[in-house]
């Protein structure tokens, strides 16, 4: 018994029934595809400190490409339209905006939760959405449970590994797809060419055949009128003969 159970733990291991603690969802869009420059705000945090994760988040998005506006121009967008910049709410009506007036694609909105008092509070739950500016929809979203007691300061590390490997699926895919998406165009347009060509073959088939019938019609006609016109020459040669002259008249007898 003792021994199957060691298997079944050894294979669950091998397997990676204890994966990665992030879960990170990417809702495939236009808007996700073309998000480059984002904000990224201060998490709301019921233990920690919400501003150091939203800074350290900053950074794990510039290192993954995106362009992210610097805290104090952000800061000063929130204090131009008299919202708090420290808590990290916003309205939808806000969002937009936030965003119109710093330029952004997308804002990052985040969470730290304390699960449990064990060790100090360091059991974390960290949770962040990616949010389009322009429709107020969820592209994506992240959460990672600290089961393994991370220092809060490692946890954007792990949890960036596991969005940056989601969007290098999903940019993949949508690569993957368009290369798809590209061959049967090219498949489509390859048979609609074949297709054209056999149609204008068979026109100029029919038209070739309609000349010959054209010219085979004009050929009979002629001939039908050179045997009419011969017909009526023989006609007028049978009546041109000598006709038989009148008896003279008797002796005797005057002529009236």
């Amino acid at each position: 018994m003792l021994k199957r159970a060691a298997l079944i733990l050894l294979s669950a291991l091998l397997s990676g029934c204890f994966g990665s603690q992030t879960s990170t969802l990417v809702q495939p869009s236009q808007e996700l595809e073309g998000t480059r420059r984002i904000a990224v705000l201060p998490f709301r945090a019921q233990y920690g400190d919400g501003q150091a994760m939203g800074d350290a988040f900053v950074t794990e998005f510039m290192s993954a490409g995106f362009l992210v506006v610097e805290r104090g121009l952000l800061e000063g967008v929130f204090r131009s339209l008299s919202l708090d910049f420290e808590t990290g709410a916003l309205r939808p009506e806000e969002l937009v905006s936030v965003a119109k007036s710093a330029k952004v694609d997308a804002v990052i909105f985040g969470t730290l939760q304390a699960e449990s008092e064990k060790v100090g509070g360091d059991l974390l739950s960290v949770s962040l959405r990616m949010v389009s500016a322009q429709s107020g929809e969820i592209l994506l979203s992240s959460t990672y449970r600290n089961e393994k007691l991370l220092p809060a300061n490692q946890i954007p590390g792990a949890m960036m590994k596991d969005i940056q490997k989601q969007l290098d699926s999903y940019h993949a895919k949508l690569a993957q797809d368009r290369r798809r998406a590209e061959k049967a165009r090219k498949k489509a347009e390859a048979a609609a060419a074949k297709a054209k060509k056999a149609e204008e073959a068979r026109l100029k088939k029919e038209a070739a055949r309609a000349a010959e019938a054209a010219r085979a019609k004009k050929a009979e006609e002629a001939r039908l009128k050179k045997a009419a016109e011969e017909a009526v020459e023989a006609a007028k040669k049978a009546g041109a003969a000598p006709e038989t002259p009148p008896p003279a008249p008797k002796a005797g007898k005057k002529a009236k």
